[in-house]
């Protein structure tokens, strides 16, 4: 039996404005980034705006990470693409749980910020 998988990065694999294009172009992509920013507002700044130094504080890389390998999932599942299984590497983990049912949509974005505190 053949299956999909995705694995969701870790840290030092963020880049600036990594997301932007996606958060322009598809609604299901800013629903998520917006319902984070109304729990951590200054996120989409962060996220799109942020310069490498900035962006690469854990404070700021891992929420950011978060929501984009979210909202790709999410895109991709809206495409019909959907995973049979799902893991991620140190604070991809957190994505993948998400993913997975493991943490519910909120649960897993409170994760993610509190990990990086």
């Amino acid at each position: 039996m053949v299956g999909l998988g995705f694995v969701f990065s870790g840290q030092g694999s963020q880049y600036p404005g990594m997301g932007s294009d996606l958060y322009r172009e598809y609604h299901q992509v800013r629903k998520i980034y917006d319902e984070a920013e109304k729990m951590t507002p200054g996120v989409i700044k962060t996220c799109f705006g942020s310069d490498r130094e900035e962006l690469s504080k854990t404070i700021n890389t891992q929420p950011c990470l978060f929501l984009l390998e979210t909202a790709v999932a999410a895109l991709l599942g809206d495409l019909g693409i959907r995973a049979d299984a799902s893991a991620g590497f140190s604070a991809g983990e957190t994505a993948a749980a998400r993913y997975s049912g493991i943490m519910d949509p909120v649960q897993a974005y409170e994760y993610a910020v509190f990990r990086a505190a």
